[in-house]
């Protein structure tokens, strides 16, 4: 990880979280030999912000599939070698997470905090008879005795100050985390094994938005197809 530019509000700040590309100019806070001219890299900031994190020619991100396209997604990921998969829009889901790992499953992550479609409910059921632990990014409380949760930002690992809303301070402790787990996923990537979605370019510009919904890739919508 290295020099984040604090861009908020500027003329040529940068709008959204996620970003890949080639690396032009090295800062002098960069470390020596951490980075070099003309590496691809990829890494998500906060608002404004810039950030590298070194990555391969690889694009992770998780398609949200419509009801229509999930059978296609569950082999999708079975394909890919995933010893489980389940439905989300099954009623039974969590009890069924619960049954497959055997009443073993104490720690989760809920990284879409809606409660409409219950996923607060699903995560609890589908934890072991003694509790756990469930990671969140919109708090909500424990659903039940013994399972704990603890809200979270990924931006807190970028090493900057940031607002959200509020002033939030970095820490040491997270800060080294963040380049922890950027070394880790650059190492992960660069074994080859993580495979992308596959992809796909969706004619017509924005006008087809409705019809990538039902794709379970990962969709590209070029404006000027519109144009």
């Amino acid at each position: 990880m290295v020099s984040i530019a604090f861009a908020s509000g500027t003329s040529f700040g940068v709008l959204g979280c996620d970003y890949a590309g080639v690396v032009k100019e090295i800062g002098v806070d960069v470390p020596a030999r951490l980075r070099s001219i003309g590496e691809r890299v990829g890494g998500f900031v906060h608002a404004s912000e810039c950030v590298l994190v070194p990555r391969n020619d690889l694009e992770l991100t998780i398609p949200v599939p419509s009801s229509s396209a999930l059978p296609k997604c569950l082999r999708s990921v079975k394909s890919l070698g995933a010893d489980e998969v389940f439905d989300y829009n099954d009623p039974d889901v969590g009890k069924k997470i619960k049954e497959a790992t055997g009443g073993t499953l104490k720690h989760a992550i809920d990284r879409i905090v809606e409660a409409a479609k219950g996923t607060p409910d699903i995560i609890s059921a589908a934890l072991s008879d003694e509790g756990g632990h469930i990671a969140i990014i919109l708090r909500y409380g424990s659903l039940r005795p013994g399972v704990t949760t603890q809200m979270t930002l990924a931006y807190k690992l970028l090493g900057r100050s940031f607002e959200f809303p509020g002033q939030r301070m970095p820490t040491e402790e997270t800060t080294k985390r963040g380049k922890d787990f950027a070394k880790l996923i650059t190492d992960i990537l660069a074994t080859g094994k993580v495979k992308p979605n596959p992809l796909l370019v969706m004619p017509k510009g924005l006008a087809s938005v409705s019809d990538g919904l039902s794709q379970g890739q990962k969709i590209t919508h070029r404006i000027f197809d519109a144009l």
